[in-house]
């Protein structure tokens, strides 16, 4: 018989849709598994999922595995008789054991010996009687936060299963399983289609459910229809809709049969005076809509404002699609009312009268109050905003307002959590802060509303937590790159500092998200500042010995670094001598350890942007050979995109290959390879390639050093780049290795020129990708 199509499908009550993708994912992984285990062979799966079934469709699979002999080894041959030909106590147990006469037993040879055995015929497993235990098993496996239990079965599952669809080909594999007959009957949309359509052949399962039971089972299909059809409604209310990428894949998650249903709230004049974050987080967290704004090209931002409509996906092809926007309507109106009493309520205080009511709210147990924090984000913020602005900055008004943004903005940003608008909806925290710092009374010593002043503060916290998420955007202002740098760095140092840094895939903190979000806006953000110094800076906003355990004093916290040989004099966070392994049990430093997890977020950061491994670590390995640790993001990643934008040049390939080369014959002839000091003697060059390089090298190198020097590694690397030719000809005609040892020595100081120049960026002769 010829391998068939297998079909599992287990209907079940509403699925939790946030984690519906995952749970369909490692249903179709785990039956996979387990044909792979049974020695089933098989084709791609392919997996469905809806609000009610999650299904698996597995091409290719035999209905019988061929039988097959198996080996059963017993003691070693020469061990099994005696000298008389008799078998021993091993080879007669070994014999009793497998129920088997000793005059059955052979010799079976193989590459490390010989032993005493036989061979039996096993039967090849059956498709339809394994099939119903793999799905039991992967079942219980799959992930799920919490299962439960329904009628008399002791099995826990996501939710109560109400029906299997099992199939091979055209034929039912029959069986019980949770006291559920298994067939071929499925059940359709609940709705549009309640008589269960019948799978006629397991191929088909995808277009039935589609025709006759009115279920778009495919669930990116699915997806791709309500991004579809939420453009189309936008469009034709003259916008776009703003997808959440998030809600989405939720949305996607609650419905068979997607519609999507245009709601104007046009009709709500109330409502105008909300701020639209308001209304767009009422409509995404409570009701699932897509909300619908004005062209961003018309309006310049990244969006434009809202507009007075919505988009809901229904999960029914209504006939009176005016009775489904009207109950839509219905349910947003007492959200919206519920939004505008909070805000009412709330600008009844001003933020900064909240700030003392931050004293009894825990940031942690160990790290103090919210008002504490507070406290340091004011003072780390205003340092921040003032390294922003370099040496010799900060003298004239614009500056010093900016700092006073910075420093306004820290001290006021976690005021909003207090009030009713962020109980509510605790994803406005900042944006409603900013909101509210437009309204104070207090704010700026009482500046009109409107001032450059009172905006900058406002627009700085709204920024400080920015970014949330991976594909978020940074703060687009300086105080509130500032204020957001503080907030992260402050929690990362803190955190660290108490000995809970993340572990495994355990970070209950966020601090991998918060780590990438440093990186992020000192890199995007273009801001050139020495890492080390801002978690020098985070840290001397705690008390002294914050690191020790409560109750632990600092003279037994000193004994314990003596003993484990750490330095104490060097809380300055810089790296001395010694393991990693020193590093990290220095309870009082914790600087190196989080600096090496700031910076390991960088590696997949780049990998998510394109930029090839052998780039990384080709800047990476500048770094190790001068045994130092990046410190300033900005700096690496400009490295790290001169060097991506070098590899693609003609040359790349050539120059990567020649500074291997240069590098290989350094170390052999046991010479640095950077910061050589010993310069050629033009006196010594004897072929007419070694003037030509050395020349070259001269005209070359003040322009690379210039560029180096201002932080401009893809001009540095521009010019190194016309080197290719002048290399290539040295090597073709110039023996390095000469036995005359002082041009041998005059070479290889050329050859370090060059080798250190091209390090002063990167080591380029690490390069694989060269000429993408």
């Amino acid at each position: 018989m010829k391998p068939r199509t297998l079909l599992v499908e287990i209907g079940t009550e509403e699925l939790p849709p946030k984690s519906l993708r995952l749970t369909s994912e490692g249903f179709a992984a785990g039956i996979v598994a387990e044909l792979d285990a049974a020695g089933f062979d098989h084709g791609e799966a392919i997996a469905y999922a809806t609000p009610r079934r999650l299904a698996v469709r597995i091409p290719l699979v035999p209905a019988v595995l061929p039988d097959r002999t198996i080996e059963h080894r017993g003691p070693p041959f020469d061990r099994a008789f005696d000298e008389k030909g008799n078998p021993t106590p091993a080879a007669s147990g070994f014999a009793k054991s497998s129920g088997v006469a000793i005059d059955e037993l052979i010799r079976i040879d193989g590459e490390k010996g010989s032993w005493l055995g036989y061979r039996s015929l096993q039967a090849g497993a059956r498709l339809d009687q394994s099939i119903l235990g793999m799905v039991e098993r992967v079942l219980g496996r799959l992930p799920a936060a919490r299962r439960m239990r329904w009628q008399e079965h002791e099995f826990e599952f996501l939710r109560p299963i109400r029906w299997i669809v099992s199939m091979h080909g055209p034929d039912v594999i029959e069986g019980t399983l949770f006291s559920i007959p298994c067939t071929n009957e499925t059940r359709g949309h609940r709705f549009l289609c309640p008589q269960g359509p019948v799978i006629e052949d397991a191929d088909s399962y995808e277009e039935i459910l589609l025709e006759k039971g009115r279920v778009v089972a495919d669930f990116d299909k699915r997806k791709e229809m309500i991004l579809e059809q939420a453009k189309s409604q936008a469009r034709d209310a003259g916008g776009e809709a703003l997808i959440d990428p998030d809600l989405l894949e939720e949305n996607t998650a609650l419905v068979e049969w997607p519609v999507a249903i245009r709601c104007d709230i046009g009709d709500l004049p109330s409502f105008r005076n909300l701020p639209d974050a308001v209304i767009i987080a009422s409509m995404q967290g409570h009701q699932r809509y897509f909300p619908v704004v004005e062209p961003a090209a018309e309006s310049g931002g990244e969006t434009g404002p809202l507009m007075p409509c919505f988009i809901a996906i229904s999960n029914i092809d209504s006939p009176h699609p005016e009775k489904v926007r009207q109950g839509n309507l219905r349910v947003i109106r007492p959200r919206l009312e519920d939004a505008v009493f909070f805000l009412n309520n709330d600008k009844g205080r001003s933020l900064e009268s909240r700030l003392g009511d931050l004293q009894d709210v825990v940031f942690h147990a160990r790290l103090g109050t919210l008002h504490d924090k507070s406290k340091r984000l004011e003072r780390l913020a205003g340092i921040i905003a003032k390294r922003m602005l370099g040496e010799g900055a900060g003298s004239d008004a614009h500056d010093l307002e900016m700092v006073e943004s910075a420093e306004r903005a820290g001290l006021l940003a976690k005021c909003d959590l207090l009030t009713e608008m962020v109980g509510e909806f605790p994803e406005l925290q900042g944006e409603m802060g900013g909101e509210y710092a437009l309204n104070d009374s207090a704010l700026n010593d009482n500046r009109p509303a409107g001032s450059p002043e009172r905006e900058a503060v406002a627009s700085a916290i709204r920024e400080s937590y920015r970014p949330r998420f991976a594909k978020d955007s940074i703060p687009a202002t300086e105080a509130g790159q500032a204020v957001a740098l503080a907030d992260k760095l402050d929690t990362l140092v803190g955190i660290f500092a108490i000995g809970q840094a993340p572990k495994a895939d355990k970070d209950p903190f966020a601090l991998r998200r918060a780590a990438l979000g440093v990186l992020r806006i000192l890199i995007e953000g273009e801001i050139d500042l020495d890492l080390e110094s801002l978690l020098i800076a985070a840290k001397q906003g705690y008390p002294e010995g914050l690191s020790r355990a409560p109750g632990t004093s600092k003279k037994t916290a000193n004994k314990t670094q003596a003993k484990s040989g750490i330095d104490e004099s060097r809380g300055d966070g810089a790296p001395g001598q010694g393991s990693d392994r020193i590093r990290k049990s220095d309870p009082d430093n914790p600087l190196p350890q989080l600096r090496k997890f700031i910076f390991d977020r960088l590696r997949a950061w780049f990998l998510d942007q394109g930029i090839p491994a052998d780039v990384f670590n080709a800047v990476h390995a500048r770094f190790e050979e001068r045994s130092e640790e990046p410190k300033r993001p900005f700096d690496f990643a400009c490295r790290v995109y001169a060097v991506d934008a070098f590899r693609r040049r003609p040359e790349a390939a050539a120059l990567a290959a020649a500074n291997k080369r240069i590098r290989n014959i350094l170390r052999q002839s046991e010479r640095p390879l950077h910061g050589f000091e010993t310069k050629p003697k033009e006196s010594l060059f004897c072929e007419p390639s070694e003037r030509a390089l050395a020349k070259a090298l001269d005209a070359i190198e003040p322009l690379a050093m210039e560029r180096i020097e201002k932080g401009d590694y893809t001009a540095a690397l521009h010019h190194l780049a016309s080197l290719r030719d002048s290399v290539d000809s040295f090597f073709d005609d110039v023996k390095v290795m000469d036995e005359d040892e002082a041009l041998r020595n005059n070479r290889l100081a050329l050859l370090g020129r060059i080798a250190s120049l091209f390090m002063e960026t990167a080591d380029i002769s690490s390069l694989q990708s060269t000429g993408a």
